[in-house]
This record gives structure tokens, sequence and C-alpha cells, in this order.
């Protein structure tokens, strides 16, 4: 004999927490910058998502649909 329960999901979270997971990118660069940044200790991941939030308007998040959203976002 089986019992069924329900169960109640937010797939608004859930939506919200897949859009703004972490990915994996690869960056070609000149030989040169590379060297540079790593002798000055930079931080190559959080470099290019300030970078990415300044050229966006200072978009700090991903809403649930997908769409920009939140502070400054176009």
């Amino acid at each position: 004999m089986h019992t069924l329960v329900p169960v109640s999901v937010r797939m608004d979270i859930l939506r919200e927490e897949m859009a703004n997971r972490s990915i994996t990118k690869n960056v070609t660069l000149p030989a040169w910058l590379n060297k540079m940044a790593m002798e000055h200790k930079i931080n190559f991941s959080s470099t290019l998502q300030e970078a990415l939030r300044e050229r966006l308007g200072g978009c700090t998040r991903i809403a649930p649909d997908r769409t920009a959203e939140t502070q400054g976002c176009p």
C-alpha cells in the first residue's frame, strides 16, 4: 500500500537559485596582461563580474523569470 503526501514547492525560489548559480567561463587575454594581473594578485572572477555589472549599468542579480531586475539593471 502506498501513501501519497502532498508537497508544496516554491518554484519562484528554485528558479531564482538556478538563475544565480555560478558557472565557469574561459577567458582569453594577452600573456602580458595575465602576468601583471597575477603579480598584483587580482581575482579574475570577481574582476570580470565587477566589469560586467558596470557594463550592464550596475545590475546585481537576475530575477526568477531571467529578466534583468533590481538596482540599476536595465
